[in-house]
């Protein structure tokens, strides 16, 4: 299974990106995710994030990388990220 991006953000940690016609991403399951939330490069969980005291999260692009299987497992084709 190909496993398509649409970034929404104006910085993109990719290397590259697929490009489909509107009528393959209306074929898409997408998995929006918030970057900041998602996970962190290093794989921690224990670290402060209070978004109330908007305090930030420590989520990056690595760290969404590094579970595209979970992603995909869970039977989505694409990732939002912003």
């Amino acid at each position: 299974m190909r496993f398509s991006y649409l970034i929404t953000t104006l910085a993109c940690a990719t290397t590259s990106v697929l490009a489909l016609s509107p009528a393959g991403w209306r074929a898409q399951s997408i998995y929006q995710v918030l970057t900041d939330r998602f996970a962190r490069t290093d794989g921690s969980t224990t670290a402060v994030c209070d978004t109330g005291d908007q305090i930030y999260c420590g989520g990056s692009w690595q760290g969404i990388i590094n579970h595209l299987d979970y992603i995909q497992d869970m039977g989505f084709t694409a990732v939002s990220g912003r």
